[in-house]
Order: C-alpha cells, then structure tokens, then sequence
C-alpha cells in the first residue's frame, strides 16, 4: 500500500512538470484529430493519479476554415477511464469550464455552419471499419460560467445575428455520440446584445441532422415567461431558405410576454403591458398555423385559430386568415 501511495504521489509529480502536460495533451488530442480529421489543441493537461481529477488550460477547436469555434481558458474535470480517454472515447464526471468563447458561423456562399461541419466529422454517415466506434462524450454534469457566444451568418446583411453576454449553463448528462447531441439544461441565464437578460432557460435539448428539440422548455426574463416545447424538423440542404422550408411544431401554455420587452425587438408595442397566451404551431415561418389560441391583456381577448402567410417575406404580400370564436376588447385598447 505504501509502495502505491508513492508511485502514485511520484507519478502525479510527474505529470506536473510543463512538458509532460504538453506531451500528454497533445497524444490526447492527436489520437482524435486524427481519427475524425479535427482540429483540436490543447495548451497544458494536469492529471491527479490519485483522484484522476483534471485541469486543462487553453483548449482551442478550430472550424473548417482555421477560424475559432470554441475556445475554453480553463476546464476542471475528472476521469472516468484513462484507457478510454487515450483511445478517444472521452467519458468525464464533472466539468466546469470557464471563460468560454464559442461562434456559431456560417461563411459566405455556405449554406451551414461551422459546428455542423464539426459534428459532420464524427460521423460522416459512411460504414465504419468493424470495431471502430462512433465518437463519444459524456460528462454527467457540466458547469459553465463567464462566457460567450456569437451567431455569425456571412450571407445577410446584418452578419452578426446574436451574441449572447455573461453566459452561464449548467446541464446534465451532455452526451455526443456520433453526430447526435444530448443535455439535459437545468439552467442557463445570458445578456443578449439588444438588451434582453435572460434570467434562466431550462430544456432537454437533443440535436440530430434532422431534427432540433427543446422539450420542457421553461425560459424566464424579468418581465417574461414562456412554457412548451419547441422543434424544429429539417433537410440539410433546407437550411438556407429556412422561412420557407424548416417545419416548426410548438406547443406554449400559461405563458406570459412583457411588451416592453418585445419592443427591444420591434418597437411598435404598448408599453408597459402584459399578454397571457397560450397556443400551438406548426407549418414553416411564412406559412405558420396557430391553432388554439388563447390570449389575454387586460380588457382584450382573443380565441380562435389562425394562419399567417408571408410573416418574413419582403415580396409576398401578408395574409392572415382566422377562425373566430371569441374576441373582445375595449375602444381605449
């Protein structure tokens, strides 16, 4: 027992020194690159033989194009199995990550984004070689604090779409396995750039080639709540006519929107006003059914079903059609 305690205390010793974190991280990351044709770095990897917890500085993942995709300062975690790890099957208890820059970007005359294209590498749809298996990552819980996230979209006008602000996220059971996505998020609070503080988004999220999921989701703001679920079902080669060609199914309950929040979108509301609604939709964006539709403000209310044509086209003239079966309202609102 003796004996082991040394080697172990000797061993973590060992792996302190500058230039055997920088070998152990890049075989690490070598034997990934490698096998899926990434492009991930890692700066300094720091490993405990006697708890197998994990410190890890500067990891960097570049996109396609050599530009950054994710950027992480600092990542604690701990190992599950180091033999798993070494053969590229990363599998991790805990992690907390903080500073994290993350761009979401789809360049010039590109219909896609960079992080599909990533996730594209890990699975690319061919037959593996026999006992290859997909790529794998798991961490039971992951904690991210101080960071930030851009939307980049070099074919509109206006390239930078969001950005997101003093992002935190705290999420369980984060699984990539192949090119499906998994997470279970607890919570994540963030300040967009037109001013809107999102104060907790909770989902269970998945993200498939086809499909995009947000199921429970729960998003509060100091003003708003929103209740329901959200997908959005999809072809790849759809995603650049996404208006007329991603079919969205959304169900929202006991809801509530503040207008003066709104208006930090589209200022043509009343301020300080509230709707209560809740409702059910399906179609594309310029074809949207709302079905069931409940709405109330005040003195005004609204039950019925509707469709709206041409919401977010510039040539197509707007429709709205509706069936009517309760409205009310005062001459004030």
């Amino acid at each position: 027992m003796l004996v082991f305690l040394l080697i172990s205390v000797l061993g973590t010793i060992v792996f302190s020194l500058p230039a055997v974190q920088t070998r152990f991280a890049q075989y690490a990351t070598n034997s990934i690159n490698e096998k899926f044709g990434t492009h991930i770095n890692i700066d300094k990897l720091r490993v405990s033989l006697i708890t197998w917890d994990t410190s890890v500085k500067g990891v960097y993942i570049k996109d396609y194009r050599k530009d950054t995709l994710f950027y992480v300062n600092s990542l604690t975690t701990s190992i599950i199995s180091m033999r798993n790890l070494i053969g590229g099957k990363l599998e991790f208890g805990d992690i907390a990550i903080e500073d994290l820059n993350f761009k979401l970007k789809t360049y010039k005359d590109t219909t896609i984004t960079n992080l599909e294209v990533f996730i594209d590498k890990l699975d690319d749809g061919k037959p593996r070689k026999k006992g290859t298996p997909p790529f794998f990552f798991f961490s039971s819980n992951v904690e991210i604090a101080n960071s930030n996230f851009k939307l980049i979209d070099e074919n509109r006008e206006g390239i930078e779409l969001l950005k997101f602000k003093n992002l935190n996220i705290s999420a369980k059971d984060f699984q990539i396995l192949g090119p499906e996505v998994i997470a279970d998020i607890k919570a994540m609070s963030f300040d967009s750039k037109r001013g809107i503080h999102v104060n907790k988004l909770a989902t269970e999220f998945k993200y498939s080639k086809k499909q995009m999921r947000f199921d429970s989701l729960h998003i509060k703001t100091p003003r708003s709540e929103l209740k329901g679920g959200l997908v959005f079902d999809y072809e790849r080669k759809d995603l650049i006519d996404f208006m007329n060609k991603v079919n969205i199914t959304a169900d929202f309950i006991d809801s509530e929107i503040a207008f003066d929040e709104i208006n930090l979108l589209y200022d043509q509301f009343g301020k300080g006003k509230k709707v209560i609604f809740s409702t059910r939709l399906s179609g594309v964006l310029n074809n949207l059914n709302v079905e069931k539709l409940f709405v109330q403000s005040e003195n005004t209310g609204i039950r019925g079903d509707f469709n709206f044509k041409n919401l977010f086209s510039r040539i197509e003239p707007f429709v709205m059609d509706a069936l009517m079966k309760h409205f009310t309202t005062s001459y004030y609102e």
